[in-house]
């Protein structure tokens, strides 16, 4: 029997040297992210960071986008592709926005890894939100190869935010949905986001479940078109009216808006 038993000791040494190697290779990428991460950090914590930012958010050729919180400009650094939000204005104004992108911050770190959120760098500046630029289309002009499949995906990753304990809240405007170059949804803009919190925060509490229900209902209004109606099967099980579309229901029955 020696030479069976001297087989099977090779398969067991062949056995440890693959998985040796393999945990070699994962440290040695894990390094190498690392690396990358603090490179990119040093450099967004410069002056010359500061430096090309403050021109471009005024350069209407860098600039994405605008919206309530100020603009958004594009950078491409050491193989990072960023989207920088801004926040513009003066006084008052000005502080209202910085303090909301601390707020939309705090929510892409609590959901930090999550497949179709997108990935954030921090905030180098006050009124500087940093995050990972997403190739893709608007999900508006977006043509969907399986639907039913994208659907059942952004579902997902909006029921993986809410088990983070954050929720969206706006995920009706379709500028907030990505069909990304891979043809994966992505969420994004995360201004309007609440954040579950201790339980004696109440009323926190009760409008971040009830952004929880909005945000599950624009899902199934976006599948079906826009259509309440349309929706059938499970899916109609999943509708849950909140209290700000109860409101409005009454509202246009009372005004005679209703057919």
């Amino acid at each position: 029997m020696p030479g069976l038993q001297k087989y099977f000791d090779c398969g067991i040494l062949r056995y440890h040297s693959r998985m040796s190697e393999q945990t070699n290779n994962s440290n040695a990428s894990e390094r190498a992210a690392r690396n990358d991460d603090r490179l990119l950090q040093d450099w967004l914590t410069s002056a010359q960071f500061r430096d090309w930012l403050r021109p471009a958010c005024r350069d209407p050729a860098s600039v994405l986008a605008s919206g309530h919180q100020g603009v958004i400009v594009r950078k491409r650094h050491a193989g990072h592709d960023l989207a920088v939000k801004c926040a513009s204005g003066s006084g008052l104004l000005r502080w209202a926005r910085c303090w909301m992108l601390r707020r939309e911050q705090l929510a892409y770190q609590r959901l930090h890894g999550i497949t179709g959120i997108p990935r954030c760098h921090g905030m180098p500046l006050p009124w500087a939100l940093v995050l990972q630029y997403v190739p893709g289309t608007a999900y508006r002009q977006a043509q969907l190869a399986d639907r039913e499949r994208w659907f059942e995906q952004l579902e997902q990753i909006v029921r993986a935010m809410h088990a983070r304990g954050v929720s969206h809240g706006d995920l009706k405007r379709k500028a907030n949905l990505l069909a990304g170059s891979d043809g994966q949804p992505w969420v994004l803009d995360l201004g309007t986001a609440i954040r579950r919190k201790a339980w004696w925060h109440v009323f926190n509490n009760w409008l971040f479940r009830q952004h929880c229900r909005a945000d599950i209902n624009a899902v199934l209004k976006h599948k079906y078109h826009g259509h309440y109606a349309r929706i059938a099967g499970a899916d109609r099980n999943k509708l849950q009216v909140t209290a700000a579309e109860w409101l409005w229901r009454k509202l246009r029955h009372w005004l005679g808006l209703q057919h």
